[in-house]
Parts: C-alpha cells; structure tokens; sequence
C-alpha cells in the first residue's frame, strides 16, 4: 500500500540513514528544537506562516513539561539532518499531538506518515495512552488516520456594550460563516485536498 512505498522510497532516498527518535527528557531540548528550527524553516507552514519556533522561552517551557515526564515528541533523521518532527505530550491517558511538520524537499516519500506511523508503533510499544488527539485543525493526516471526529471551539470574552466587542463577535461570525460555507462546498464536489495542495505548492521553494 501507499504506506509501505512511502516507507521504501525514504529509505532508498535516505541510503537506509533515516531514524525515528523520541524525545522524552529535558536535556534533548535544547538539540531537538535546533533541529525543529531547521525543518520548521523548509516547512511550508514556516514560509507560510513565519510562526518563530525554538525559542529560548519555549525551550526552558519544554524543559519544565518534559521534567514533570509529559513531553513526548519524535524526530525523524538522516544521515544529512531532520527531515520531519512531531511534536506532542501526554497526560492523563491521552497523547496530544502539537504541532508537525516536515522538509517540502522530501514531499515526495510522504516523511509525515512515515512520522506518523512510527509514533503510533512507539505510543502502543509502552506507556500506551488510551486516546490519541489530534488537536483542532483540518490536516490531510487526521483525514486518514483518525476514527472519530468532535467540534473544537474558540470563545472570546468582550466587553459587551461596546463598539470593540461588538466589531470582533460580527467579525468572528463573518469570517466562521465564510469559512463554513467554502469548505462545505470544496468537500461537496471533492476539491478540499486539491486546493490543499495547490496552497501548498505555491510555497514551495523554486
């Protein structure tokens, strides 16, 4: 299947150098965010959404999470630097997946399923968490591997008898509205995942 041709062609590409690391503890964060930075960069959420990961804050925040035993990421390598991270904890029962993403170089071998894959060999290997979430968002991969779908909201608290709170509730409405009305209309002649890539592709490197 398309899961196991991923799988052979990073291996090919990679000369069989690729590895999945998981990241448990506060002394590999400092190294695994340097390796985050480097694929966030080529990723196109980074050139999309230039959103600055890694920093000194976030790294000694981490290092907090993963003293308390929650911070469970994974890191995939080869021999010539990261190609994909997934970044995640677990509490409680539950794994919660972050934030993934991956090099736009190595698209062609899918390196996010080959990730995804091998962090749900790793998560049922021990300390087997009872649920997996996904997080909100509409990524390909929650399409094609979850098994049960909720609504996420976000709600925002404003003064009620002003001209601000009442511009940023009809504002939020318009835009959910705009938003559901696009989406339900992609989904309905199947054009979501090509409008999906061709995003995608446009922020790819020449």
């Amino acid at each position: 299947n398309s899961l196991r041709r991923h799988d052979r062609d990073l291996q090919r590409d990679t000369a069989n150098s690729v590895t999945t690391t998981c990241i448990t503890s506060p002394e590999q964060m400092e190294t695994f965010f340097d390796d985050v930075r480097k694929v966030h960069q080529a990723s196109w959420q980074g050139r999309t959404m230039g959103k600055e990961l890694g920093t000194g804050t976030q790294v000694r925040f981490y290092q907090r999470v993963a003293a308390h035993g929650w911070f469970r990421s994974y890191l995939v390598r080869s021999a010539t630097g990261p190609i994909c991270y997934g970044m995640g904890y677990q509490y409680d029962g539950v794994y919660y997946c972050q934030d993934m993403a991956y090099d736009t170089a190595w698209r062609r071998c899918a390196p996010g399923n080959y990730m995804f894959v091998n962090l749900m060999k790793d998560l049922y290997r021990h300390n087997t968490p009872q649920v997996v979430d996904f997080g909100s968002g509409d990524s390909v991969f929650k399409h094609e591997f979850s098994n049960d779908v909720g609504r996420v909201q976000t709600v925002y608290v404003v003064p009620s008898r002003s001209y601000y709170g009442l511009a940023v509730v009809g504002t939020q409405r318009l835009i959910h509205w705009v938003y559901e009305r696009i989406y339900a209309g992609l989904t309905r002649i199947r054009a979501e995942r090509l409008v999906r890539e061709r995003i995608q592709h446009r922020h790819r490197p020449n």
